[in-house]
């Protein structure tokens, strides 16, 4: 598709020189990719080329015009929706040949390489000089990330595809994070423990993403309010990190209540949980956060 190139004055861009401007032609991707208008003919290129836009849509969301007033973040969060759902779709129903490259042969594995590039985007975009304000001393660009990861409370449509892809985001932005501080094996850990929590018997193949998301926040808040930690020194790091796991812990919170909407339990005795094991290791879990959150307090 192409937009035109100049505006009533003549002036390239003309079009898009205010954020109202930007605004309607989100809008009519947005509406365009809800009534079927696009057509994606190959499943390894569409997913290529939607991985990019997921992550070039995150990154301009970081854009203070986003936050205008326009509506632009509501409308370029709905984007990244509906492309994650269009890719779920097209690896449901193989709308292309079979491919030789089983890399990203389901959707979980693409979610993973879709992460991947936002990560790879980040490094880059964190390298601009209008991105890196000395005076923050963000040289790392740990609060751009961080706001690229906010998107998620624009998150209208809370399907699971979607909450897949911010668990992962969030999962693979705290590992960066703590890098270099044995993050996996920390992480599984609280992964083995909230699991067999819930049934001794459950093995790690098997474990729900909802216990994972949240394991993934309760192991960053614990590693960041453990005495004599370097994370506490590092003032945008620290900042970062903090708001990435309530970010995390909220999608997991989503998978939840998710989860239990489709169990066949009445609306008057649903909760978050699916059975008393599942309630007192998610009240185990949130004592933990707390604690946490409490020592950095």
């Amino acid at each position: 598709a192409s937009l035109p190139k100049h505006g009533a004055d003549g002036e390239t861009n003309g079009y898009f020189k205010e954020p109202s401007g930007l605004s309607h032609a989100i809008k009519i991707w947005n509406a365009a990719i809800e009534n079927n208008f696009v057509a994606f003919s190959y499943l390894e290129k569409s997913k290529s080329y939607i991985t990019q836009s997921i992550s070039a849509v995150l990154f301009c969301e970081a854009d203070p015009i986003f936050h205008s007033g326009y509506s632009l973040l509501d409308i370029g969060t709905k984007c990244i929706t509906l492309l994650i759902k269009v890719v779920d779709s097209l690896i449901t129903q193989r709308h292309s040949p079979p491919s030789s490259d089983k890399e990203n042969d389901t959707f979980e594995e693409w979610i993973g390489s879709c992460v991947g590039f936002v990560m790879e985007s980040f490094k880059q975009y964190s390298k601009l000089p209008s991105l890196a304000d000395e005076e923050a001393r963000d040289d790392t660009g740990w609060l751009l990330i961080e706001i690229v990861i906010r998107s998620w409370n624009s998150v209208e449509d809370k399907q699971e595809n979607v909450m897949m892809f911010y668990s992962s985001l969030c999962n693979a932005v705290l590992g960066k994070c703590f890098e270099g501080h044995e993050w996996d094996e920390e992480l599984q850990q609280v992964i083995l423990k909230i699991s067999t929590r819930v049934n001794k018997d459950r093995i790690e193949s098997h474990v729900p993403l909802r216990y994972k998301t949240i394991a993934t926040a309760e192991t960053a808040l614990d590693l960041l309010a453990r005495p004599g930690s370097t994370f506490l020194i590092d003032n945008p790091l620290l900042l970062a990190t903090v708001r990435i796991a309530n970010i995390c812990e909220q999608v997991g919170i989503e998978l939840f209540n998710h989860n239990i909407q489709n169990q066949d339990v009445p609306s008057v005795n649903r909760g978050f949980c699916e059975s008393d094991a599942e309630a007192a290791m998610l009240y185990e879990h949130l004592d933990c956060v707390c604690k946490s959150l409490l020592l950095l307090k």
